[in-house]
């Protein structure tokens, strides 16, 4: 199971609000790469999608995306797909991470232990590398904050 970001990292993602529902949608593109010669390299609604690309969906597929309300035009007529958050699995947690501080330097909270990790940080950790009901081994288990932070998730 993993973790996906807070929610000001979505907000910031999905950053903008739907009127009529109130739901956050960020706009993604309707073309994708590459050309096609099927129903997805035909025009949709008298225009051509990008040159090298092709429609991600059928025109039929656009056109049902737009009567739901489901397709964002800008000003100059380009079409874009509106992807709700409530209907994400979210954003994946990136590799660095640098909202958490290290105890012992940042004088967070001190138990006297040298090693001490971060509790919300091995939280995470454990979040992003196993699964619930998973057997956690913390294989040098000084303080035990891996395990707590284990037992936490449980």
């Amino acid at each position: 199971a993993k973790p996906n970001l807070g929610q000001k990292e979505r907000a910031r993602e999905y950053q903008y609000v739907d009127a009529a529902s109130g739901r956050r949608y960020m706009k993604v593109p309707v073309h994708a790469p590459g050309v096609r010669n099927g129903e997805t390299g035909k025009p949709w609604r008298g225009m051509m999608p990008p040159p090298g690309k092709h429609w991600q969906f059928t025109p039929a597929t656009l056109d049902e995306l737009d009567a739901k309300g489901d397709i964002f035009w800008s000003k100059n007529g380009n079409p874009r797909r509106k992807v709700y958050l409530d209907e994400s699995a979210g954003v994946s947690v990136q590799d660095i991470w640098m909202d958490y501080r290290d105890a012992h330097n940042q004088m967070v909270h001190v138990t006297g232990y040298p090693t001490e990790k971060n509790i919300n940080l091995l939280r995470r950790i454990v979040e992003a590398s196993s699964n619930p009901g998973d057997i956690v081994l913390d294989c040098f288990c000084g303080s035990g904050t891996a395990l707590v932070a284990a037992d936490m998730l449980e």
